[in-house]
């Protein structure tokens, strides 16, 4: 082999590696995106469902509260009869 064949099979390897790089490269940032938008949307699924439990906290202590002083109330006119 003539030292110019043997330099056009190593540049013809250093290509082909390079290729392989690129080809990994891109799959990679292909599943990095991917697993992005999944992680997003779960994250996005997690803060409504947060948003959802939070109203319905507020909503019952709010009921709570109103049947506390309902009581209260009651607790007040038998203690004036009393």
């Amino acid at each position: 082999m003539t030292n110019g064949c043997i330099l056009f099979q190593s540049l013809r390897s250093e290509l082909e590696l390079e290729r392989e790089q690129c080809t990994a490269a891109k799959s990679s940032l292909e599943r990095e995106r991917v697993t992005s938008g999944s992680l997003r949307r779960e994250l996005d699924l997690e803060r409504e469902q947060h948003r959802q439990t939070k109203n319905k906290y507020k909503t019952k202590v709010t009921e709570l509260k109103t049947n506390l002083e309902v009581e209260k109330s009651k607790t007040d006119e038998i203690n004036r009869y009393a």
